[in-house]
């Protein structure tokens, strides 16, 4: 492993600056929920004054909290520099941390002796082997942004089939039939997708159709429209156009899937199990499996998309096999991931 220091960027301050202002908003809204709640105990209780002590308390804590974070982050930004180490991942882990029934993951790689700590969307993407540079604040030494700089040969060669076949047919796409259960699946789906699209779309419309008609209403009254246009008719043509504008977003979300049905074709597509990942929150996909009293989730990495498995599945599949996918033409819903190399292992998504 090796160790620099080098000037900060103009884009290493804006990173760092950018978080300073995420916690910033964290804090105000967290300040505004807590005292709200503290302005109404102290107009509630009155005659006991909690909400007098309650007030007082918090703003010192928040006081305290801001000034540190805002004091951390001007030092890193004022030192002007930045620690490099550029080395090979030996490893990357994940660790959990459980309090009473909640509990947190946080994710790491090794670099020689050195632990850093990664966000899980640059964690999927690491493998041990890479070369990588961690840039990390010069002062307080919180990772900046950390570089792949395997060289491409190096990543070709590091994955046992590319390594095989010589490069390959992964990406490879062909055409083949749905057979009947693979299109009642997408039926399902169509169902499915249709029924929550047409209640989310409802919902949000008629909070959206409210502050705009609320607006739009004020104008009305105060300008000399209202004696030139019915207020029913402009009320029903807006809601006219409201209820156009959700049929045309539910229709955008289905139509894929009814021309899918229409066609029976789907699109198989070579690929490589990038990763597993194992976690107790969920990434994406369907929840797995318990383990004690905690509820755990098991993905496959494939082309950087994560897939939730069974734990069956999860344990059979391996970084590095080869799979065949088969999606869907139009939706691309996934239907199944056949892995090529053990053969018989199957995971179907119906």
């Amino acid at each position: 492993m090796k160790e620099r220091t080098e000037n900060l960027s103009q884009a290493d301050i804006q990173i760092i600056s950018s978080r300073q202002r995420v916690t910033m908003v964290i804090f105000v809204v967290t300040a505004i929920i807590f005292f709200g709640i503290g302005g109404i105990m102290l107009f509630a209780d009155q005659n006991t004054g909690i909400g007098g002590i309650i007030l007082p308390i918090f703003g010192i804590i928040m006081g305290i909290a801001i000034y540190s974070t805002r004091n951390r982050i001007k030092k890193d930004i004022q030192s002007g520099k930045k620690t490099i180490l550029e080395g090979e991942i030996e490893e990357k882990y994940q660790k959990t941390v459980r309090s009473g029934k909640s509990s947190s993951t946080y994710y790491y790689i090794r670099i020689g002796s050195r632990e850093i700590s990664t966000n899980y969307s640059e964690y999927k993407n690491f493998k041990a082997g890479m070369q990588v540079e961690v840039h990390l604040t010069y002062v307080n030494k919180d990772t900046i942004r950390i570089i792949d700089v395997t060289p491409l040969e190096e990543k070709i060669h590091s994955n046992s089939y590319l390594a095989q076949s010589g490069n390959i047919n992964l990406g490879y796409l062909r055409e083949s039939s749905m057979n009947e259960i693979e299109i009642q699946a997408l039926g399902q789906k169509k169902n499915k997708r249709f029924l929550y699209s047409s209640l989310l779309t409802l919902i949000l419309g008629f909070f959206v159709y409210m502050i705009f008609s609320g607006f739009f209403f004020v104008f009305y009254f105060s300008s000399d429209l209202s004696q030139k246009l019915d207020y029913h008719d402009v009320r029903m043509g807006i809601i006219g156009v409201f209820l156009a504008l959700g049929a045309y977003i539910v229709w955008k979300r289905v139509s894929p899937l009814i021309t899918d049905m229409g066609m029976r074709i789907k699109v198989l597509q070579k690929a490589v199990v990038e990763d597993k990942i194992e976690s107790n929150v969920q990434l994406s996909g369907k929840r797995s499996k318990y383990k004690g009293s905690y509820l755990r989730y098991q993905y496959l990495v494939i082309n950087r998309k994560n897939y939730g498995v069974s734990s069956q599945m999860f344990d059979i599949f391996e970084s590095g096999d080869e799979v065949q996918m088969h999606l869907a033409k139009n939706s691309h819903v996934l239907l199944m991931i056949e892995n090529l190399t053990r053969p018989g292992n199957t995971i179907m998504f119906y």
